[in-house]
């Protein structure tokens, strides 16, 4: 390693190795454990080692000839190398070769007794190179043949050393830096897999002081009891005999009793006594009188220990908490609250969840509209787009639920008659996808369907109905009502739910809409031609249809005439007549949605 920020490196500086974090302990294992007081270990340390000149500058060129340490102008102008080796448990701590679970490796340096510390790591793994698995990192190359590139070590960035800290290995928040003078323990997460315990212990600096205060902290409430069934049976009655089966959890019916909680022990040399605070779920801030902390001996200690149970309240988990940290006391705060946080002066904490301020002032925190919820910064209000609201347009902040209806119209590859008759519920699962995807309900969604053989002329498509012409698809219209704060689905990912679904289907032009964006000049033209061509069309049919149309009145009247004549004449025969004239019964073309039949008259 190289430090090349500085000239302050002398050959009686020294360089340490530490190993902040190890596996866990198991008490009970020879092999194959951590060690038991991993943050008491120092891993190496050595003095630098000279190995080059800078001829004129830092900035200039360097000379790593055989006596170039010797012949150097000055200290400031020499180059020196740490060689640091950490030392660990072989297929414990030393990460398998090509893992990504690998423990973080810390430099600190003691440079005219200031201690100096890196935000550079090394993993405590085996690298590869020229083709095998080696345990030296950044390797120098400082005298390289012809022909190939000098190679320096890692180099390295080093910043005083401000406080001590050591942090939980794998924990679930970022440990702090400790060559930041201002920093903070955010800690942030929605819901843990497996419940985890993390801790953090802050000391001083030999002379030096550390202030923590703790500005944030919402754990939601959510704990459960137990639901019970009967004879291992979660649906059984337990009014009903057998009542004297065994008692047994329902599943998924287990009592949850949280244990979130975050404490914070704070010992000082001076008063040689351990003082504990505790907050636990539903609790603020204020449920404990002291959220400021001082370290001013070398012997003062504080730790932090966070527990997440792991238990996810469904539709609610907040768990957030902050603890501001620097090495200078916190000023007195005279000024009002700011937007978001409320409280006296200097004692201010942020809005709880879905309550919010605008403004600074020394006025508390309102709570949020219904079907709304406070953003991060507790100063607003946003209406639950997820639950279809949406800010109203009224003056007066409200959220209002607006609907709107989409049209989709699919080829499904299914027999008609299959679907028109539900068989293996093959409609209901259709509409229960399209609910899914949509967001909505199936209530929500309704349909027509006609055979596949012309869907765009519905008349002729209902004739073909009805002669039973192998119809294997059906062309489907879905009216799909949705609120307009949810936005819509691709096609790409409903076709995709249905195909998921076990439904082959093609997804058609939307009702309204063209298949391609045609908008250039020639197109246009070529419309307005066509519509040109409509009008005279349509006049043309008009024309003709009205001819046919008064032929046919005065046939028919020569036929009433002579019907009229035979029925004075020969009653039977216009009878017979009459009969043959008569309209035949409407019969059922196509069905609705809900199977009602749709009557047409041929």
């Amino acid at each position: 390693m190289h430090i090349d920020d500085t000239d302050i490196v002398r050959s009686n500086s020294i360089g340490v190795v530490k190993l902040k974090n190890s596996r866990s302990y198991d008490a009970n294992s020879n092999s194959q454990t951590g060690v038991r007081y991993p943050h008491l270990l120092v891993r190496d340390f050595a003095m630098p080692v000279c190995a080059g000149c800078y001829k004129v500058n830092r900035a200039g060129v360097a000379n790593f000839s055989e006596h170039a340490c010797g012949d150097c102008a000055s200290d400031s102008l020499r180059i020196f190398f740490f060689q640091l080796t950490a030392a660990a448990i072989d297929n414990v701590e030393i990460a398998n070769n090509g893992a990504k679970d690998t423990l973080a490796v810390n430099f600190e340096f003691s440079i005219g007794d200031v201690l100096y510390v890196t935000t550079t790591t090394k993993p405590l793994a085996r690298v590869f190179m020229n083709g095998m698995w080696v345990g030296i990192h950044n390797e120098p190359n400082t005298s390289p043949s012809a022909g190939t590139p000098m190679r320096w070590p890692q180099r390295l960035t080093i910043h005083p050393k401000l406080f001590g800290i050591v942090c939980s290995l794998g924990g679930l928040y970022t440990c702090p830096y400790e060559g930041d003078a201002k920093t903070a323990l955010v800690i942030s997460t929605a819901a843990a897999i497996t419940p985890k315990n993390t801790s953090y212990s802050f000391r001083t600096i030999a002379g030096g002081s550390l202030y923590v205060r703790l500005d944030v902290f919402h754990v939601d409430l959510c704990s459960k009891e137990a639901v019970y069934a009967f004879g291992g049976n979660p649906n059984a009655d337990p009014n009903v005999e057998p009542f004297w089966d065994v008692i047994v959890y329902q599943e998924n019916g287990r009592p949850v009793i949280q244990t979130d909680q975050l404490k914070i022990i704070h010992y000082t040399e001076e008063s040689s006594k351990r003082e504990a605070y505790q907050w636990r779920p539903g609790n603020g801030i204020d449920a404990v009188d002291t959220t400021n902390w001082a370290l001013t001996k070398d012997g003062d200690l504080l730790e932090i220990h966070i527990v997440n149970d792991g238990y996810y309240c469904g539709g609610s988990n907040q768990f957030e908490m902050r603890l501001s940290i620097q090495n200078t006391p916190f000023e007195a705060i005279t000024k009002p609250c700011a937007a978001g946080f409320f409280g006296a002066p200097g004692s201010c904490v942020s809005c709880a969840p879905d309550t919010y301020k605008t403004v600074p002032g020394n006025n508390d925190c309102l709570p949020c509209a219904a079907n709304s919820a406070s953003d991060a910064a507790r100063t607003a209000c946003v209406c639950v787009a997820a639950q279809g609201w949406q800010e109203t347009s009224a003056v007066l902040f409200a959220c209002e639920q607006v609907e709107r209806i989409i049209t989709q119209r699919f080829e499904l590859s299914t027999s008609f008659d299959d679907f028109v008759n539900n068989q293996a519920s093959v409609r209901t699962n259709f509409i229960q996808v399209l609910a899914t995807v949509y967001a909505t309900t199936p209530a929500s969604i309704s349909l027509q369907y006609f055979s596949a053989n012309n869907p765009t002329v519905v008349k002729t498509a209902r004739r073909l109905l009805l002669s039973q012409v192998g119809v294997d698809k059906v062309i489907i219209t879905a009216q799909i009502k949705s609120f307009q704060s949810i936005t819509p689905p691709d096609d790409t990912v409903v076709q995709l739910a249905l195909q998921t679904a076990q439904y082959t289907v093609v997804l058609l032009p939307k009702i309204g809409t063209q298949a391609n964006n045609c908008s250039s000049t020639p197109w246009l033209w070529i419309v307005v031609i066509c519509g040109v061509f409509c009008v005279l069309g349509i006049s043309v049919c008009i024309v003709v249809y009205v001819r046919s149309y008064q032929q046919q009145r005065d046939a028919s009247q020569t036929q009433q005439d002579q019907i009229e004549d035979n029925w004075q004449t020969n009653v039977p025969e216009a009878r017979h007549m009459i009969h043959r004239h008569t309209c035949p019964r409407a019969t059922p073309r196509i069905h609705d949605e809900d199977h009602h039949p749709i009557w047409a008259r041929d």
